[in-house]
């Protein structure tokens, strides 16, 4: 294994064009670091082959590889091992092919998800996903961290979307998995093996995904409840009926009131409220709406309120981008995401909010509750730092008791020293662990950063 402090990257010269240059930042390249580790330095290719040939250059070297898209998720994982080379995508942004008579698309890792968004309005087409991070997330990055917003619950996430991938292994070999065509059923489906794997398995560089007819028309309903299991009782009856909404959020009153400030909105009194996407034709969109507050806001205030249009959009964008609406204060914070049985959700949430409340932090629950995903935050004093890792150790117990689990999405390196980010894996560790020292034996691809310190 090179040593880091001795790393000269201008033996790269011999592996890139000369072009490829320009875009290499220095050794010890203090912008990229992550979690207070500095980056050996930064390379940006601009095509498949040059990636291959970096991967291939720090293999033989044993020198750790970051990769790297929009930079939104570097906050999720372990404090690297060691100190890495950030492979940058942003240079591979293309969207290679769009069929809209097949409702598909092949685009490059580093491309925008706004930008494709906009690159394939005018055929009244998009790729029907939400994640966090508007501006930042990279199609790249949101397979690595298989990353999912609130219209998962209608239209699924990019593991049902994805058709085929070229992925960059460690050692500089380009595999392809699936292909561009809906109906492609052969082989084994590796594609889903890197969706998630945050960058360990090797470097995706290209896929192909679905795509979805835009929505006629949007609209979101907004049900007030006047507590958190209110709401709760609310998202029971309407996943227990007929209709069909691409979207069941649930924000407990801070979370509803930075909401509200942001859209502009005013919520009566201290209320949660659970947020209710629909799509479709305007009559099928007013029939929804007539069945939610006629049959399913018992236990609710009398208050609702209808969104559509381009406040529609304005209020899945600030949902979206609650991770950094509560970086805007420049206050440490936590923030962690769970995963359990819709079933136990209601329960899960209560118990949390009401454990964080008694601790003396003001809890922030924002959850996607139709999918069974919910994110807690709360704000807290250097000096309590102890005390507030200690909360989330007793969120993920809760978690972990009702079957589900729970991560660390954004904390400060010193808070992770308090509360590992991934928890208990259980059984899936070992194979996991065969996974890596099959696709990475010289452990080069983010190396102590996910889950066992892999």
């Amino acid at each position: 294994m090179t040593d880091p402090t001795t790393l000269d990257l201008s033996t790269l010269r011999c592996e890139l064009p000369a072009e490829a240059f320009s875009s290499v930042a220095p050794t010890g390249a203090d912008g990229y670091a992550v979690d207070g580790v500095a980056a050996l330095g930064a390379v940006f290719p601009a095509t498949v082959e040059e990636v291959a040939a970096v991967l291939r250059w720090a293999n033989a070297r044993g020198v750790a590889v970051w990769p790297r898209g929009g930079g939104s998720k570097l906050a999720t994982g372990n404090v690297p091992a060691r100190p890495g080379l950030v492979l940058g995508l942003e240079r591979l942004d293309r969207l290679v092919d769009h069929v809209p008579g097949d409702l598909t698309a092949t685009m490059q890792a580093g491309l925008r998800l706004k930008r494709l968004q906009e690159m394939l309005r005018p055929s009244r087409q998009w790729l029907p996903i939400d994640p966090p991070f508007v501006e930042e997330a990279t199609i790249g990055g949101i397979m690595a961290a298989a990353s999912v917003g609130s219209r998962r619950y209608g239209h699924g996430g990019m593991r049902d979307l994805v058709l085929g991938t070229t992925i960059v292994l460690p050692d500089g070999t380009v595999a392809r998995a699936g292909g561009r065509v809906v109906k492609n059923v052969t082989g084994y489906d590796l594609m889903k093996l890197y969706i998630g794997s945050f960058g360990t398995l090797g470097v995706l560089v290209e896929c192909t995904c679905k795509l979805q007819p835009l929505p006629l028309k949007e609209s979101v309903l907004l049900l007030m409840a006047r507590e958190l299991d209110g709401a709760c009782e609310a998202l029971r009856r309407i996943r227990g009926s007929c209709l069909v909404p691409t979207a069941l959020d649930l924000l407990n009153q801070p979370a509803l009131s930075l909401l509200a400030e942001r859209a502009n909105l005013e919520p009566a009194g201290e209320t949660c409220a659970l947020l209710i996407g629909l799509e479709g034709t305007q009559s099928e969109l007013q029939r929804s709406l007539d069945e939610i507050t006629r049959r399913h806001a018992g236990g609710l205030s009398s208050e609702w309120i209808v969104l559509d249009g381009l406040d529609t959009t304005m209020i899945w964008n600030i949902i979206q981008d609650f991770p950094k609406v509560l970086a805007s204060f420049d206050r440490p914070f936590f923030l962690a995401a769970a995963s359990l049985p819709v079933s136990g959700l209601a329960g899960f949430l209560q118990a949390v909010q009401d454990d964080l409340r008694a601790g003396g932090f003001t809890p922030y629950i924002y959850a996607q509750a139709g999918n069974g995903e919910a994110r807690l935050a709360a704000f807290y004093e250097a000096e309590r730092l102890e005390e507030a890792a200690a909360s989330v150790r007793r969120a993920r117990q809760r978690a972990v008791a009702q079957g589900g689990c729970l991560i660390l999405e954004r904390a400060e390196p010193a808070f992770k020293q308090h509360c590992e980010t991934w928890g208990e894996v259980g059984g899936a560790l070992p194979i996991m662990r065969a996974l890596k020292q099959q696709y990475d034996p010289n452990g080069v691809m983010n190396p102590g950063r996910f889950a066992g310190g892999i």
